[in-house]
């Protein structure tokens, strides 16, 4: 996120202007084969929130900055921070350090091997035989199963699962009403807690 000094530039305004340096000034190196790329980045939106960092008595304006390849972010921030190429200033940068899956499960609410909304799914072949009927796949929202292979499973688990991310929600407040291991644990299906041996 970059705090936004300015109330009179809009997100469509930074946002093409940082794309439009970044693409000049980080293309790759002549060595390089690669063709620069067309895009990179996803969106631009405009966010409140109170800055973690030191005491602040209200909320300010952030650019949210989604990027497509996450290995750019280190890049742009530098771009960003050091240089004055956007905007004729340097902008200060915030939650930049942190690693992007740890940011996606931040926003999405994900607490590492807790349950968390999957409104629709694709299960990856083969499926367990108690998920074979309907019903069993309709209380777990899987709404299709993939063909044997296609694509190929990426673990030994007994269920896999695609979810778009598209699928996902955002998350809509910082902490979700009662939210604690034991309520975590009642809130699991049957089917997920059972141990196999």
């Amino acid at each position: 996120m970059v705090l936004r000094h300015d109330s009179r530039v809009s997100v469509m305004q930074f946002g093409a202007q940082l794309e439009a340096v970044a693409l000049r000034v980080l293309r790759p190196s002549s060595s390089s084969t690669s063709a620069p790329p067309r895009q990179l980045l996803h969106h631009v939106e405009l966010v409140r929130r109170l800055p973690f960092y030191g005491y602040h008595e209200r909320f300010r304006s952030f650019f949210r900055v989604s990027v497509i390849d996450p290995a750019m972010v280190g890049r742009l921030v530098r771009l960003l921070g050091h240089t004055t190429e956007v905007g004729g200033r340097r902008w200060q940068t915030y939650e930049s350090h942190a690693p992007y899956h740890f940011q996606f499960m931040v926003d999405y609410g994900m607490k590492g091997m807790a349950p968390f909304f999957i409104p629709t799914c694709t299960a990856r072949s083969p499926i367990p035989k108690e998920l074979q009927h309907v019903q069993a796949q309709a209380r777990l929202k899987i709404t299709a199963v993939t063909s044997k292979g296609e694509p190929m499973r990426l673990t030994r688990a007994e269920l896999e699962i695609d979810v778009r991310a598209s699928a996902l929600r955002w998350r809509e407040s910082s902490i979700e009403t009662g939210e604690n291991l034991l309520s975590v644990r009642r809130s699991v299906p049957a089917i997920l807690c059972r141990v196999r041996r």
